[in-house]
């Protein structure tokens, strides 16, 4: 079989992954304007994501949303503290506490020249973003004929998803629904979750479970130093990638 076949499905899935990271960013439009909806409604629709969809389903019976309006939700909710957008803050802390869980996030973004600026690594948008670039970076491997730059983002992805991603995002869901059960961001990160959850049973990950935690979690503070270790890719990176993705 072509290389570019096994590659197709893993483009679908780093497309979703980007998605999610756009509706739950800061910007309105995306959930009140712009494509994005419709075009993660397909493709989570041609994935089979029926759960993921009802969220969306849901999400749609609760509109329209005014652009301004959602903006100044994700505000309130967000940036005024309501709910937390971090990881951290939401899962249970083990040894090392959340300077080592940070690092931990970071050297996963540091092997694959993957950057997040003025903002800490565990946000949602961020580990969203970078789940989609594995996503996408392994496809890219796939095409190329690349066998072992594949596995690497193919391993780092089961990793990332066991160790962050896939244990905290129905948490957030869960709060988000609770501050705010008429607004547009609980079903999104409800989706979000579902199709995580998906993603890690169709890769066969066991995810790491640490939370939930109380209502207020840990929120991070400025002076924390967080020490990029973690994994290295070795020689197996996918070649024609950008040296630095940033978001």
């Amino acid at each position: 079989m072509s290389a570019v076949a096994p590659a197709e499905p893993l483009v679908v899935r780093g497309v979703a992954f980007g998605l999610f990271a756009r509706l739950l960013g800061p910007e309105g439009e995306p959930i009140a304007e712009g494509p994005e909806l419709h075009e993660l409604r397909e493709v989570l629709t041609g994935l089979g994501d029926d759960e993921a969809v009802a969220h969306l389903d849901r999400l749609e019976s609760l509109g329209p949303f005014d652009a301004e309006a959602v903006a100044g939700r994700h505000s309130r909710l967000f940036d005024q503290g309501r709910v937390s957008p971090y990881e951290l803050s939401h899962i249970r802390l083990g040894p090392g506490g959340h300077t080592a869980r940070l690092a931990d996030v970071s050297g996963f973004y540091r092997a694959f020249g993957f950057r997040v600026q003025a903002e800490r690594p565990d946000h949602v948008v961020a580990e969203l973003e970078f789940a989609a670039f594995l996503s996408l970076s392994e496809a890219q491997a796939r095409r190329d004929g690349n066998a072992d730059g594949a596995e690497v983002c193919a391993t780092a992805m089961r990793s990332f998803l066991r160790d962050h991603l896939c244990g905290w995002l129905d948490t957030l869901a869960e709060k988000l629904h609770g501050l705010d059960p008429f607004g547009p961001h609980s079903p999104v990160a409800a989706a979000a979750s579902c199709f995580i959850d998906a993603e890690a049973s169709r890769l066969g990950v066991e995810p790491e479970i640490r939370g939930p935690v109380g209502p207020f979690g840990f929120t991070g503070a400025e002076d924390d130093v967080v020490d990029d270790g973690g994994i290295a890719c070795g020689g197996g990176c996918p070649d024609g990638l950008d040296a630095d993705q940033t978001i």
